[in-house]
């Protein structure tokens, strides 16, 4: 996904990220897998942040969701995505009404937001209660620490040379994200959601979690 709120990094800076996103992370059959955990409601409303270019959009509605919303910083990105509405948002401020939504979609998001509490306000914010905030992070494992060592030492031919650059760029922000891990669920807790599911994959997981 798009570094959607990452105040920090702006507009500037994701240019070369955003060059490489559309060589990286297109396994359709490993984003169905992984948003089947999530059994989706056909009439839930439904907002991804940090959308992109709309691949987890697509697959939700060739999985019959019908009430979709796509959100990004990035009109780039948002210029690409067909099919679903979609409206240029900042996770800190979403163009949405208080409650007005049964569940987010947060994909390889939260771990470019800085300071993370806000976010989470925003988005149990526009959530209804009981609705759902449906996470996919890294987490630190063996495999993902093997792989990033890798990545530092080994000369990736494309079109893995892309996602090492993309690493490579978001580096520091990846591992202080991995460091943090520990406390997700506990911040989690703290704002006002309840863990529903928690399925740990080989490099990260996937929480659903309930606002309360």
């Amino acid at each position: 996904m798009s570094p959607t709120a990452e105040r920090v990094s702006g507009h500037r800076e994701s240019e070369a990220w955003e060059a490489n996103y559309f060589r990286t992370r297109r396994n359709l059959a490993l984003r169905r897998r992984r948003l089947g955990y999530f059994a989706f409601h056909p009439e839930e409303r439904i907002v991804e942040i940090g959308c992109g270019d709309g691949l987890n959009l697509r697959l939700l509605r060739e999985g019959g969701c019908r009430r979709l919303v796509g959100t990004d910083i990035s009109l780039g990105l948002l210029a690409h995505v067909c099919g679903t509405p979609v409206v240029a948002g900042d996770v800190f401020a979403l163009p949405f009404p208080d409650g007005a939504v049964d569940a987010v979609l947060v994909d390889s998001v939260l771990h470019h937001l800085t300071p993370l509490a806000p976010s989470l306000a925003e988005l149990r914010r526009v959530l209804r209660p009981g609705g759902r905030l449906c996470v996919l992070e890294p987490r630190p494992t063996l495999l993902r620490t093997l792989l990033d060592r890798a990545m530092d030492v080994v000369p990736f031919p494309p079109p893995l040379r892309a996602r090492q650059l993309t690493y490579f760029e978001e580096r520091d922000t990846y591992q202080a994200w991995l460091r943090y891990f520990p406390a997700l669920e506990g911040d989690l807790r703290a704002a006002g959601f309840e863990t529903a599911m928690a399925k740990r994959l080989p490099f990260g997981i996937a929480l659903a979690c309930r606002r309360r």
